[in-house]
């Protein structure tokens, strides 16, 4: 989407299938149909970015709680909680400056996961003060 931070296909589907290959062993070997809450996996992403910081390597959790977690201050049952690096030459963000916080980065009108290409509802980063990581959170 445009002005959104993409998720390529190529991670889409090997998110996928290492999610489906993860839940179908966990179902087998406990002889269960379904998957247990809360749910964590653990991904990777390094890319050059859309949203004008450049490129990244990053590492993240989904976070899935069916029962949701208002009371733990998500407002709904799945999150990403990622940190990403500049990758960029001189080690530093482009168009992102150290200390920076806010809920879509500059220039984008959204935030697409890095798990599953998900569409976030809502997010929040911050730009550490070196402005060579960030740390997000977005809510699906």
């Amino acid at each position: 989407m445009s002005g959104r931070i993409p998720a390529s296909a190529a991670r889409l589907a090997a998110a996928l299938l290492a999610s489906t290959a993860v839940m179908a062993a966990s179902a087998g070997a406990a002889g269960a149909a379904t998957v247990k809450t809360p749910f964590v996996a653990e991904y990777s992403f390094t890319e050059l970015t859309e949203g004008g910081f450049g490129t990244v390597s990053c590492e993240g959790k989904r976070q899935v709680n069916s029962t949701g977690f208002a009371g733990k201050g998500w407002p709904t049952g799945t999150r990403d909680v990622e940190k990403c690096r500049s990758t960029e030459a001189s080690g530093k963000f482009i168009g992102l400056t150290g200390g920076e916080t806010g809920e879509w980065f500059p220039g984008a009108t959204g935030w697409d996961s890095d798990y599953d290409g998900a569409p976030a509802v809502s997010a929040s980063y911050k730009v550490n003060s070196g402005d060579k990581s960030f740390k997000i959170i977005a809510y699906y």
